[in-house]
Order: structure tokens, then sequence, then C-alpha cells
């Protein structure tokens, strides 16, 4: 009997290594799940917890949360800093499936606070690992769609963002579904088709419903109240601005409801009533009407500019080319944990 003991004692000893790795794993990958289905903060109070522990993480767990958190301080409108820190880490040797997300996730940052060369480039450069990560080419066609709209190229928006939406509808992945919906959206709300583009945005909640991506949900309500509001349908818009839940897409609807509240009154006033929620709010609206001119003004002086023939080179034209060849293998080694991550909602900034 003591010698079984022994031996019991050798084999758990043994083994010890291999569980623990297992169990470092498991707390790994229920922090990425939380990054996409519940509030940033959540995952981030994960990441501070482990930070005693992280001596026992391999170079690639680390690297993960490093990834988790960079775009959790995007995602709390700290965007220099993460920039800078995906920047750091695209310098360092990562897997190629999470070098392509942290690109896809660093271009769409660098493109709302309007870096264009660092957007272009990086979206240059994650073309040239497309061949070692396959499963990445639909997150950088969103992308690309994303870049390309807020560009003013709507068309080419929107054959991108088609493109990306047939191919991961092929793999089944709820998330990359729910993603690729909201770039079609976004393409449509550019080309000023809102009737359009507010049918994808409620096609894009349900797709984000069945995914858990309350980041794109909250988008997706947004977007919904935005559409509506640009078809005149005000009343409409306010219940949708109000049923936003949180994060950024919040702050852009209370910054739109004080239009919508102004544009209600005005019929009111018009029609000898006022309005229930008519408020004196000229400073929230003026503040709302200068980021929207200042954007279009932005957006206007781009266009103007040498920088925008950046994305026009050869070779990022022929890349672009390359991702529907290279994405014919994109789902057959897809798996719902390694789904490509354009960060936050780009739409959430495209004003």
């Amino acid at each position: 009997m003591p010698r079984l003991h022994a031996l019991l004692l050798l084999l758990l000893v043994a083994c010890a290594p291999a569980w623990a790795q297992d169990a470092v794993e498991s707390e790994v990958r229920e922090i990425e799940r939380l990054a996409v289905t519940a509030n940033w903060k959540v995952s981030e109070r994960r990441i501070e917890a482990l930070a005693p522990r992280m001596d026992g993480f391999s170079t690639g767990q680390r690297q993960r949360l490093d990834y988790v958190h960079l775009r959790n301080l995007g995602l709390s409108a700290r965007e220099a800093e993460a920039l800078e820190g995906l920047a750091t880490l695209l310098a360092g040797d990562l897997e190629p499936a999470l070098r392509v997300r942290v690109y896809t996730t660093a271009i769409s940052i660098a493109a709302n606070v309007e870096d264009w060369p660092r957007a272009f480039g990086w979206l240059s450069e994650g073309l040239e690992y497309l061949p070692d990560a396959p499963e990445g080419a639909p997150g950088l066609l969103g992308v690309a769609s994303y870049l390309h709209t807020l560009v003013g190229e709507t068309a080419k928006a929107k054959e991108l963002a088609l493109h990306g939406l047939e191919l991961v509808q092929r793999g089944g992945d709820a998330r990359a579904i729910c993603q690729a919906m909201s770039d079609v959206a976004l393409s449509e709300d550019h080309a000023r088709h809102y009737s359009e583009s507010e049918t994808w945005r409620r096609r894009q909640i349900q797709a984000c419903t069945r995914a858990g991506d309350v980041v794109f949900i909250a988008n997706g309500k947004y977007g919904v109240g935005k559409m509506l509001a640009a078809q005149g349908r005000h009343a409409e818009a306010l219940e949708w601005y109000d049923s936003v839940p949180g994060g950024e897409a919040r702050l852009q609807a209370r910054l739109r409801t004080s239009n919508v509240l102004h544009e209600l009154g005005r019929r009111a006033r018009r029609a000898g009533t006022v309005h229930r929620r008519e408020r004196p709010e000229i400073l929230q609206r003026q503040r709302a009407r200068l980021f929207a001119r200042k954007g279009r003004e932005r957006t206007r002086q781009f266009r103007d500019s040498p920088q925008r023939r950046i994305h026009q080179t050869p070779s990022l034209r022929s890349g672009l080319r390359r991702i529907s060849r290279l994405a014919r293998h994109a789902h057959r080694r897809r798996t719902p944990d390694h789904a490509e991550d354009r960060g936050f909602p780009p739409g959430q900034a495209d004003d």
C-alpha cells in the first residue's frame, strides 16, 4: 500500500504542470470571451486580478491578454495609449492569427482618430500575413471597407463589406456575421441610403444578439436611431436612442437625442403644443452640431490631401484582391475562440 501511495504521488506531481497550464488557458479564453460579451471593465478587472500570477503564463498567453487590455483602452476612449501599445505589440513576435487580429483592431482605432497614414500602412502590412492566417481575411475585408467608407468611396466600401459578409456566412461564425453586417450598414449610411442602412442595422442587432456581442448590439441600436432620424422619423429615433445600453454608443446617442428633441419641439411649437421631453439643451445641441461639422470638414480635407493616395498604391490594391483567394480557406480552420476582432464598432465614431 505505501508503494501504491508513492506511485500515485509521483503521478500527481508529473501531471500537475499540465493541469496548471490547462487552468491558465481556460482563464485566458474566459477573458477573451468576456471581452466581447460584457462591458470592457469586466475583462479588464479579470486581467488586473491575474497580474501577480502572470509569470506563470506563456508568452503567447500574455500577448493575448495584452491585446484584450489594449482593445479595452480603445473602448474607454484612451485611443492614443491603445495605439502606442498596439504598435509595440505588433513589433514583437506574434502568432500569425493573433497578429492579424491585432492589425484589424489597430486599423479601426487609427481610423477613428483619423491617423490615416498609420491606418493604411497597417492595412498594407496586415495583408502580408494573410497567407499564414487566412482566417483573418474577412476581418481585414471589413476594416478595408471601413477605411473606404471614411474617405468617401462608398461603392467600393459596400462591395468589400458584402464580400466579407458572404465569406463569414459560409463559416457560420455568429460574431463575425454580426460585425460584417455592421460594415454593410455603415457603407449604406455614408452613401445616404438611409432606409437600406436601417434595414441592415436591424439585421445587425439580431445577429449580434445571437452572438452575445453587447458592444455591437449597442452600435446597431444607435445606428437604427440615426437612420430613422435621417428619414425624418424623429419620435421613433428617440425611442431607439433611449434603448442604447451604454458605452461610446450611448454617448453618441445622447448627443443626437438633443437634435431629435429640438426637431420634435420645433414641430410641436408649430402645431401649438410642446413635446413632453423638450428641454433647454442648447449647449448640448451646439456640441453635437459642432462635432458633425468638424467631421465633415476633416473628411473634405482628407479627400483633397496627398495622404489619401496612400491607399491607392499598387501593393495595397493587389493585396485587397488577394484577400478573396486567401479567404476561401478561412473557415476551414476557423473557431469561435479565434474569430477576428475589429475592436470597437467603427460606426460609433463615424461622426
